[in-house]
């Protein structure tokens, strides 16, 4: 699996920015202040990414070449010194091949919470493929019907306002606090998505975007 092929997929999906291209700007602005909590998690998601990716991609570099070479020279040499070398180069050849099995894991996990971070930020604009082994990269190649409409979209990010000022008045009244951090949670983690999705259009009479 192609790890860094992968990202960049997902972030060319969701830099087109499609959910929001069909808004006013004075729009976009408003919603996008308000997912700024969703913007800093999928920030975190990224770069934690890519700093695996980094170590990753230097720590198996020399898997291939090496087992190449291993088996190379074993070729061209007697019995002692192919097994002189099959036991001093393969066991650390090896310790590489876990090295990359067990980082295989680590991508799993760590792909499905970049996904599910530029899935909700974009407003469910890039196709959710929260299995890292079943992703491909092949665009939607039909039209969709993208929901709310502007009014429902103005509702949500009023909501959501309403949430962000019930946490902000809560400096000053602590009572009122949780009851703000948890409807901002709500809404960003569980309404969005809900609110936000998209269909195959079944229907051409329903094809015009509803954004």
């Amino acid at each position: 699996m192609n790890y860094q092929k992968a990202a960049k997929h997902l972030l060319t999906q969701a830099f087109k920015d499609n959910r929001f291209k069909g808004m006013d700007r004075w729009l976009q602005v408003i919603i996008k202040i308000g997912l700024i909590p969703l913007y800093i998690m999928t920030f975190f998601s990224l770069a934690w990414y890519y700093v695996i990716l980094f170590f990753y991609s230097g720590l198996t570099a020399p898997v291939e070449y090496l087992h190449r070479i291993i088996k190379d020279e074993a070729k061209d040499v007697k019995h002692a010194t192919q097994f002189a070398i099959y036991w001093i180069a393969f066991p650390f050849v090896f310790f590489l091949y876990v090295l990359k099995s067990m980082a295989s894991i680590m991508f799993y996990f760590l792909w499905f919470s970049l996904m599910l971070c530029v899935y909700l930020v974009t407003l469910g604009g890039v196709r959710f493929q929260p299995f890292l082994t079943d992703v491909t990269f092949e665009e939607e190649n039909y039209d969709l019907i993208k929901k709310p409409g502007l009014v429902g979209t103005m509702v949500f990010t009023g909501i959501l306002y309403f949430f962000y000022l019930l946490f902000l008045v809560g400096v000053i009244v602590p009572q009122i606090m949780p009851i703000g951090l948890f409807g901002m949670q709500i809404m960003l983690l569980i309404v969005n998505p809900i609110v936000f999705r998209k269909k195959p259009v079944t229907n051409p009479f329903d094809s015009e975007d509803l954004i």
